[in-house]
């Protein structure tokens, strides 16, 4: 989440690439934790820019999607997926002021 919060909205692939492996961690709140921290990182990227987006999405939506899986995972996913579709879009994930 630190990792997250820090880096929100800039779509740094280097902090992508430290969260992905944690998306099949066996711990539920550290797969929750990391999804919603690269939420919040491609929070301002489209596909366009970062084509790791729609992996993304994708492993988000076959978490919520999974009935199976735990309410938690399926919590993280959903709120990820919120903080990727901001206000439509039209908002801005601002942590870090001047």
């Amino acid at each position: 989440m630190a990792l997250g919060i820090s880096c929100a909205g800039s779509g740094l692939s280097s902090a992508y690439k430290i969260l992905e492996p944690l998306f099949n961690d066996s711990n539920y709140l550290v797969r929750q934790g990391s999804m919603m921290a690269a939420g919040m990182i491609y929070s301002h990227v489209n596909a366009t820019l970062e084509p790791k987006v729609t992996a993304l999405n994708e492993e988000l939506n076959k978490n919520i999607n999974d009935k199976d899986e735990h309410s938690l995972v399926r919590f993280g996913a959903i709120l990820s997926q919120g903080l990727l579709e901001l206000g439509g879009r039209n908002c801005v994930l601002s942590l870090v002021s001047q």
